[in-house]
């Protein structure tokens, strides 16, 4: 009896996120539960870049009625950064124009503890690794930026930031699902579902990587808590 378990399904029975997760389609997808280390130890190596600036800190958490979850706490001292961001060989182009891109999705869940500090999520350009960085011209980045109570959907190329406040739809230590979609005309910002912002300037169409990141502003230790992130590409 032959093996079928490595079987890839025709394209028609599979949607075009899970070819992308498969490697098979567009470029490879992520896939990210923070569910393969140990409790309080880094994320995945293979997988994530870590700054733990000063007294900041990063640790997964994982207990016998909880799924897994990467934490991400800014230090006690003002400026000190907390990231993780994807490795060098892992990231993803929406400018890519190969016949089987064009949509390259960002998609997490997650929670913030004191919405009165600094702290990122989504998409930036390779090398970039603090908070502050994503409403920073000259960052290539697609993702939300919150700063003293106030989140911001995030877009931008080398000379402009496009920005719009989302603020409403987020509450402290509350949880919630992002996605940004990207396409060469536009950035379209999911909040639970439901489109909050949509950007048609200021494409970062660049080498881009994942990242999540707090920073100590305001003299707030912020923490970022993500339960999972994916990345994927689309036709």
């Amino acid at each position: 009896m032959s093996n079928n378990m490595n079987i890839i399904p025709p394209e028609g029975l599979v949607k075009e996120k899970e070819l992308s997760m498969l490697g098979v389609k567009g470029q490879p997808g992520l896939n990210e539960w923070f569910m393969n280390v140990g409790h309080g130890d880094l994320p995945d190596v293979g997988t994530w870049l870590v700054l733990a600036d000063g007294t900041g800190t990063v640790e997964c958490k994982l207990a016998i009625t909880d799924l897994g979850e990467c934490r991400v706490i800014a230090g006690n001292v003002g400026d000190d950064d907390s990231s993780i961001t994807t490795i060098d060989l892992i990231h993803w182009s929406p400018g890519r124009t190969d016949g089987d891109v064009n949509s390259l999705h960002f998609k997490s869940s997650f929670r913030i503890v004191d919405l009165t500090g600094e702290a990122c999520l989504g998409l930036i350009v390779r090398g970039y690794n603090q908070a502050s960085q994503m409403d920073t011209v000259g960052a290539y980045a697609a993702g939300i930026h919150l700063d003293n109570d106030v989140m911001r959907a995030i877009s931008s190329d080398v000379a402009v930031v496009e920005e719009t406040d989302i603020s409403g739809h987020f509450t402290d230590d509350t949880d919630v699902i992002l996605e940004v979609i990207l396409t060469l005309d536009t950035v379209k910002f999911y909040v639970d579902e439901v489109l909050r912002a949509s950007h048609d300037t200021n494409i970062p169409l660049r080498v881009l990587q994942a990242i999540a990141a707090s920073k100590n502003t305001n003299a707030v230790l912020t923490e970022l808590d993500l339960s999972s992130v994916q990345v994927w590409t689309e036709k």
